[in-house]
């Protein structure tokens, strides 16, 4: 038995895909919502002075990931994506994080968007719904630092000299991974705190495909937390497993399965395994995220509920594999159950995996 050839979503479609499907499959990536590495020997230092987080040939990836998860900070920025047309989109967002708050909370608020304007009611639809996505957006949709030791294995901190930004000095990096079959990242981290007022990230080729800059920053004492402020909160609970393999038992569902022979890029590992439930059908998922320290790649299964038969033979050994705004999915079906491999970048990484899934699947 063999795998239909994954369908490309058409471009012809400004969306490439029914809202509906599309934002299905976001829900599910959505719904399973320290060392570093040194400055390559011989750069040149730059030339800042007075107070600053560590100096460049000291900056490790444990620093950014501090400066960008315990700090307290009021922030507005716009990001950018390349949408499937090939034009960057942007929107304009307030972010603010309170790290003296345990656990630390924060908030990205939707502003509107970079160009044109929207109607009353579109604004507030768009807010809801990026209120609801915040934390995929803030941990996936652009450069953050999910494991440390593993980014420091995986990629060197190039320094590119210092500069400026919102009369802020900054140190440049390159983010370079060791393996050239993933993206690159260009950061601009604020001398004082360590936190990046620029992110963009650049293929394999070159082209710069995402960015998130900030336009205002407040840190500290400075930064003054809004009285209007909605922290996140989780709208799906979550257990998280000690192992995939106690995942397996505690769920008791034989369809499920921990993919043994999954095709991972050079320097990702296991990062998480947990299971996610819908509240509205208790619908659950088993959910498990890799990771080389950067970027990620998540496998979910979902069984189908009231469905003891197969899957239907409309959907049976079919793939859609689609890509936008920076993130690329895989979804297909087999046995009841509902698959979904969702990485950003690279597309090739996610059709590999999604085809090891498969064929793993099938064999079972």
């Amino acid at each position: 038995m063999t795998m239909q050839t994954m369908q490309e979503a058409p471009k012809s479609s400004p969306r490439g895909i029914a809202p509906g499907a599309r934002l299905a499959l976001f829900a599910g990536f959505l719904s399973f919502c320290v060392l570093g590495q040194g400055v390559a020997p011989g750069t040149a230092q730059p030339s800042v002075t007075g107070q600053v987080f560590a100096p460049p040939a000291a900056v490790r990836f444990d620093h950014i990931a501090r400066a960008m998860t315990q700090g307290t900070y009021v922030i507005e920025q716009t990001r950018r994506v390349v949408d499937r047309a090939g034009s960057f989109v942007g929107v304009r967002e307030r972010f603010v994080q309170d790290g003296s708050l345990s656990p630390v909370r924060f908030e990205l608020r939707f502003q509107g968007i970079e160009t044109g304007d929207l109607t009353g009611t579109e604004f507030q639809a768009r807010m809801q719904r990026h209120r609801t996505h915040a934390r995929f957006l803030n941990d996936f949709q652009s450069f953050y630092v999910h494991d440390a030791a593993r980014a420091a294995a995986n990629y060197d901190l190039v320094y590119l000299g210092d500069s400026r930004r919102l009369d802020r000095a900054v140190y440049r990096f390159e983010v370079r991974p060791r393996v050239l079959d993933r993206a690159s990242w260009v950061l601009e981290l604020d001398t004082v705190t360590g936190y990046p007022l620029y992110r963009g990230e650049r293929l394999p080729t070159g082209a710069l495909v995402s960015e998130v800059v900030v336009t205002s920053f407040a840190t500290g004492s400075a930064a003054a937390i809004p009285t209007n402020v909605v922290w996140w909160e989780p709208l799906i609970p979550v257990l998280d497993f000690p192992s995939p393999a106690e995942g397996i038992t505690l769920l008791n569902d034989a369809r499920l399965f921990v993919p043994q022979r999954l095709a991972l890029p050079s320097g990702y590992a296991l990062h998480q395994s947990r299971a996610t439930m819908m509240p509205f059908n208790r619908e659950i998922s088993f959910v498990l995220v890799y990771s080389d320290g950067i970027d990620t790649l998540v496998v979910t299964e979902k069984p189908i509920p009231g469905t003891q038969s197969g899957t239907p033979a409309e959907q049976e050994h079919r793939a859609l594999l689609y890509s936008d705004q920076g993130m690329t999915q895989a979804r297909f079906y087999h046995n009841t159950v509902e698959y979904l491999v969702v990485g950003r970048g690279v597309r090739d990484v996610v059709r590999r995996a999604a085809e090891s899934v498969y064929r793993e699947a099938v064999g079972r």
